[in-house]
């Protein structure tokens, strides 16, 4: 105990008894010599004084009896009932070792100051002032939040079942771990939750479509089932004509309805021209054969039906695609992933999120991990760089990260990263985490309560999203705006018509001059 370092103040009242009275602001009891101090009545419980002896809180009553001063200690029992809302409690001379992480918008630490600021450390600020402690700030040791590892983690000779913070109170080097830390049911195993500050959505980010050169991009508009079931429907169509000229006879001329015999070849080219331009509602024409005429038409129409929705759709679907100002993303949730496989999960290292995941008893979450993150080189990935979290996205990666922290990376590159319109998981509570059963937690539970009813956690939030949100870039880049990288197939169809053009001129050169003369040549040699 030192010395003079705590005090004990509360509300003066009226005389408790015969034998106790109240002068002043301060509780100034005067009791005869055979009064046990058991006996003496309490006038209030504001302002209580406590102390740490053993690892226990413990708490200090001072007394002035008629002759001596008398003092004696117990240790601290909360109860609810006992916590009234104007309550106060003095820490002083207690002073507790903090483990932390920082991320901007919820906790930094200014190694000058010692003081910590964000929507967490400045709630803590305010408690601390309010409750009178002093701290010992201490990094975490592995930068991690807590996860539940395989095999535990051995540190200075004591193994826990987390690494993180919620690892270093498990083997309780810390006494209080401050960072976002989430409310998850395996962490309250381990350790106390202190109560919510503020609650957490969890995005997953993803590549923004656009940034690179889309070469399938006149492909997107529909998905491949449908351009698969549009290719079979064209498919057994073109089977159908070439069974049905195989017994119509011969072809007729449509203008003088007389016999024109064709060669095989020229028959079959004929028939899959007929199948294309029906299809793609260009030019449309009926093939006039002897037999089978009301057979050939039914076949048009059905060409032209075919075709018409297709097109018709298509066309649309394209010219929503390339010219909508909205992201087309590829998948709309997490679980979209499993459906694709070119892409893969990025979970937070160290999060509960990999603890969640990882052993889950839900088939979904436990093919994500299998199939998406374990074994691959970002499946748990650090948030610190981000030229790391870039290359990931570059690699088809889906990153799930949490709140203002996945915000801040879209915010610093809003060309690059997008969100998913769905959110992984329902928003989490974020606040301080104790040692299990500490003593020291209904007192920051209450404390916290009185900040959140005073609107003080409130006023903090608004703030430091106002300045987080005022920090973010918007995108300026003129290419993605007009959507040209969509354009590239468009321009690659183009080329390969000219050379295809050329090709065929060049061809066509030879064979009309090149190929005359050298057969000209070989009739005089053969005369």
């Amino acid at each position: 105990m030192r010395d003079e370092s705590l005090l004990y103040q509360c509300k003066a009242g009226a005389p408790l008894e015969n034998h106790l009275s109240v002068q002043g602001n301060k509780i100034l009891f005067l009791a005869a010599n055979n009064l046990h101090i058991d006996s003496v009545l309490l006038a209030g419980k504001e302002n209580r004084k406590f102390y740490m002896e053993d690892g226990k809180i413990i708490e200090q009553f001072f007394y002035k009896a008629q002759f001596d001063k008398i003092k004696y200690t117990k240790p601290l029992t909360i109860k609810n009932t006992s916590l009234q809302a104007d309550a106060s409690f003095d820490l002083r001379g207690l002073n507790l070792k903090v483990g932390f992480l920082e991320f901007a918008a919820y906790n930094r630490y200014d190694r000058e100051t010692k003081t910590f600021s964000g929507i967490l450390g400045s709630t803590f600020e305010i408690m601390k002032k309010q409750m009178n402690f002093t701290v010992n700030a201490v990094p975490c040791i592995d930068g991690n939040y807590g996860a539940q590892v395989s095999g535990g983690v051995l540190h200075n000779g004591v193994r826990s079942n987390f690494n993180g913070l919620i690892g270093m109170l498990e083997r309780k080097e810390i006494d209080i771990g401050l960072a976002d830390l989430s409310l998850t049911f395996p962490r309250i195993k381990v350790a106390d939750f202190g109560g919510n500050v503020v609650e957490q959505p969890v995005y997953c980010l993803i590549s923004r479509p656009g940034n690179n050169l889309q070469f399938r991009a006149y492909f997107n508009p529909f998905y491949l089932d449908i351009w698969l079931s549009v290719l079979f429907t064209a498919s057994c169509l073109l089977i159908a004509c070439f069974l049905l000229a195989a017994t119509s006879g011969q072809r007729m001329d449509s203008s003088g309805y007389k016999f024109q015999p064709l060669s095989r070849w020229m028959r079959n080219l004929e028939l899959v021209s007929f199948s294309l331009r029906s299809m793609s509602m260009k030019d449309n024409f009926l093939l006039s054969y002897q037999r089978y005429r009301t057979t050939w038409r039914l076949l048009m129409l059905t060409y032209i039906l075919v075709g018409y929705l297709t097109v018709e759709v298509y066309n649309a679907e394209l010219t929503s695609y390339l010219t909508s100002k909205e992201i087309q993303l590829p998948i709309q949730k997490m679980e979209d992933i499993l459906d694709h496989n070119d892409m893969k999960l990025g979970l937070h290292r160290g999060s509960f999120l990999v603890t969640a995941i990882q052993f889950s008893s839900e088939e979904k979450y436990q093919r994500l991990w299998n199939e998406k993150v374990a074994g691959n080189e970002f499946g748990e990935i650090g948030w610190e760089n981000d030229d790391v979290l870039l290359q990931a996205l570059e690699e088809n990666y889906i990153l799930a990260g949490f709140g203002e922290l996945a915000l801040a990376v879209m915010g610093r590159h809003p060309c690059k990263v997008t969100k998913l319109p769905t959110e992984a998981m329902f928003p989490t509570q974020l606040g301080i985490y104790l040692q299990k059963d500490s003593p020291l937690t209904p007192l920051f539970k209450k404390e916290l309560q009185k900040l959140q009813e005073a609107g003080v956690v409130h006023n903090i939030k608004q703030a430091i999203q106002k300045e987080t949100m005022l920090s973010h870039k918007v995108c300026t880049d003129p290419n993605l705006k007009l959507g040209i990288q969509s354009t590239v197939f468009l321009f690659i169809i183009i080329g390969l018509g000219i050379i295809s053009g050329f090709t065929i001129l060049i061809l066509e050169i030879i064979h009309n001059k090149v190929i005359p003369k050298q057969i000209g040549k070989n009739i005089q040699f053969s005369e």
